[in-house]
């Protein structure tokens, strides 16, 4: 029994003080692992939420930055104005496939590359709408996916005349980018 009658309330304490106290103690530790954990929840969704937005970010500035041939470019500062409008956004695709690998690998790698191959396409055939020729670009924009893209845009034009490249790549960039917006809907909604 706990109490007895013949207990006086100092027997009763030394019983049951260290038992009451050490519950207390954890309870007071449970809570606190709770506190903790639900911090942690929230600050890793609020981590996936910030990438998530930067990957929208970055389909947006290709949207932005592509919706129309530009034919005002200076003709003899045409590598400078591709750099300028296209620049940015092709530099980050390195930071997104980053993101995307680090944070979301299985659900959308496939899409941020498919819309990487897509706006790169695009990119080399609207330089080539504006008369660079392919040593310019090269300078211009490096890496691999460049370089075997490019070589694939130099073989479809022995078939097809750029305009129709470009309008297709055009079309595929936002196709691409729809379908990744949607996988990020997805993602969100699940947070």
């Amino acid at each position: 029994m706990w109490y007895n009658e013949g207990m006086d309330i100092t027997t009763w304490l030394k019983d049951w003080a260290l038992p009451l106290s050490s519950g207390a103690t954890f309870l007071l530790a449970l809570a606190a692992f709770g506190a903790i954990w639900q911090s942690h929840c929230t600050r890793k969704k609020d981590f996936k939420t910030r990438l998530l937005d930067k990957i929208v970010e970055w389909i947006i500035e290709i949207q932005k930055t592509s919706l129309e041939i530009d034919v005002s470019f200076d003709k003899e500062k045409i590598e400078t104005s591709i750099l300028l409008r296209y620049g940015i956004p092709f530099i980050k695709n390195d930071y997104i496939k980053a993101i995307v690998g680090k944070e979301f690998n299985a659900i959308l790698k496939e899409d941020v590359e498919n819309m990487i191959r897509a706006f790169t396409a695009f990119l080399i055939c609207s330089t080539k709408i504006y008369g660079c020729k392919d040593e310019d670009i090269e300078k211009s924009f490096k890496g691999e996916i460049f370089k075997s893209i490019l070589q694939g845009i130099k073989e479809e034009l022995r078939e097809k005349p750029v305009q129709e490249l470009w309008e297709k790549y055009a079309v595929e960039k936002s196709r691409c980018a729809n379908g990744l917006l949607n996988k990020i809907g997805d993602i969100f909604a699940s947070l």
